[in-house]
C-alpha cells in the first residue's frame, strides 16, 4: 500500500524540491552578506531608553525614527517631551549629546535644571 503511495515520480518531485531549497537558501545567504546594512548600536541604546510611546511631540513619526536622527545629529535629546530630565540625559549620555532643546518649555522642571 505505501508503495502505491510514494511513488518513484513522488521521490524525484522531491528530490527537486529539496534541491531547488537548497539552492535558494545558498543564495539568500549570499545576498544577505553582500547586501548587509550596518546600523549604528548606539540607535538600539538610544531607543531602549526612550518612552516607546510612539507619541509624536518630538516632531517624529515614532520612537526609533527619533533615535535614528538624535545619532545622525539632526534631533536633540531634549525634543522628546515625554522623557524625564534624568531620562533625557541618559539618552545624551548613549549618543554622546548635551541636553538642551526644549527644555525650557516644560513647566516641571526648576529653573536650576538647565
Amino acid at each position: 500500500m505505501i508503495s502505491t503511495i510514494f511513488n518513484s515520480d513522488m521521490a524525484i518531485a522531491l528530490g527537486y524540491m529539496l534541491a531547488l531549497g537548497v539552492v535558494l537558501a545558498a543564495l539568500l545567504v549570499i545576498a544577505n552578506r553582500f547586501l548587509f546594512v550596518f546600523q549604528d548600536p548606539r540607535i538600539d541604546e538610544v531607543e531602549s531608553a526612550l518612552p516607546h510611546t510612539n507619541c509624536g511631540a518630538c516632531g517624529e513619526a515614532g520612537c526609533r525614527i527619533f533615535a535614528e536622527k538624535l545619532i545622525v545629529g539632526d534631533v536633540q535629546p531634549g525634543q522628546c517631551t515625554v522623557n524625564s530630565h534624568d531620562n533625557s540625559k541618559a539618552i545624551a549620555d548613549c549618543g554622546q549629546r548635551e541636553v538642551h532643546g526644549l527644555w525650557r518649555l516644560r513647566r516641571d522642571l526648576p529653573e536650576t535644571a538647565f
